[in-house]
């Protein structure tokens, strides 16, 4: 993760499985990394008061500081998920895959 994007932009897993998100944040600014089930595309959610709905919330790494990692593991059903950084000005900011 850089500032204001995600890298890679995509992630196909096999249905099924425990993942196991390694999240290092590469950017000059506090990140957050927020796993969201949902049909909708990551650029598509809903959004509130500057900040993109977090229906379907199913696990984050909150408040990650510059040059730290963190890891995330998670039990995902079969489905489409969008991971968005929500702190302020950053999803519309494009921080979302």
């Amino acid at each position: 993760m850089v500032d204001n994007k995600y890298e890679p932009s995509e992630v196909t897993v096999p249905k099924g499985r425990q993942v196991t998100f390694r999240f290092t944040n590469d950017g000059a600014m506090t990140h957050e990394y927020v796993v969201l089930k949902t049909s909708q595309p990551a650029a598509k959610l809903p959004v509130s008061g500057g900040r993109a709905s977090e229906a379907g919330h199913v696990g984050e790494i909150g408040d990650l500081a510059p040059g730290r990692t963190k890891t995330l593991t998670l039990d995902l059903k079969p489905g489409h998920y969008s991971i968005i950084c929500n702190l302020p000005g950053h999803y519309l900011g494009g921080m979302h895959t």
